[in-house]
């Protein structure tokens, strides 16, 4: 993998003698990656594996019935929605609402219900702007809470600091050049973690803190889309 800009196309790179070529993309523990730092075939890809389990859903619904097409779901379709989320989800909104359109179709399928709100408290999921947000906010926790490794350094922001978002315990929110790092996973974390009601962001416990942030995600009427 290399820079995409045309100043570096002309590098080349060796490994114990040995020339590595310059691909357009690669995987990598499942994870497609272009030479734009990009996730756009990892979403195209991701589409394609939900699109033939839903097909399998649908097929064993007329075959066995929802109760075991709910355990085809998860899975065959969840397992690949939820795996590397914090990864994908750097993803265009125009791939995310693909993804979550091939969501909704997959558990009218597997449900029969009328509306999707009602398909999705039938078979207990999350939507997929929630589910992501759900899990990508106790990445932050565990780093603010000091219960968990430091991978990414997040930085704070004092009380007094003007922000869209009021209250303490807030993230400094990083500023990118470029529409990737603008995009990434990075970037969007501190957004999504500012967006968070106070009290729930002064959590320490992580039970609680997942407790608290579940009931958020689970309040149709009060939900935030935040991707």
């Amino acid at each position: 993998m290399v820079n995409y800009r045309d100043q570096y196309s002309f590098l080349n790179i060796s490994l114990d003698g040995k020339s590595i070529g310059k691909v357009a993309r690669t995987k990598f523990l499942g994870c497609m990656l272009d030479d734009r730092l990009q996730v756009t075939a990892h979403t195209e890809e991701l589409r394609n594996k939900l699109s033939r389990a839903t097909f399998l859903c649908k097929n064993v619904v007329e075959s066995a019935g929802p109760g075991i097409a709910k355990l085809v779901y998860n899975a065959y379709f969840h397992s690949h929605l939820n795996y590397c989320a914090e990864f994908w989800c750097m993803t265009t909104k125009t791939h995310f609402k693909k993804l979550y359109v091939q969501q909704s179709r997959a558990i009218l399928v597997v449900t029969n219900a009328a509306t999707t709100n009602e398909a999705f408290s039938s078979l207990k999921v999350l939507p997929l702007a929630e589910a992501l947000t759900y899990g990508v906010c106790k990445f932050p926790h565990e780093r603010i809470t000091n219960q968990g490794p430091e991978v990414l350094k997040l930085s704070s922001l004092g009380t007094n600091r003007s922000t869209r978002a009021g209250g303490t315990r807030l993230i400094q929110i990083e500023r990118r050049n470029t529409h990737i790092g603008s995009e990434s996973y990075y970037a969007r974390i501190a957004n999504i973690w500012n967006s968070l009601p106070q009290g729930i962001r002064l959590i320490d416990s992580e039970v609680q803190f997942k407790k608290k942030l579940l009931l958020l995600a689970n309040d149709v009427s009060g939900r935030r889309k935040f991707f």
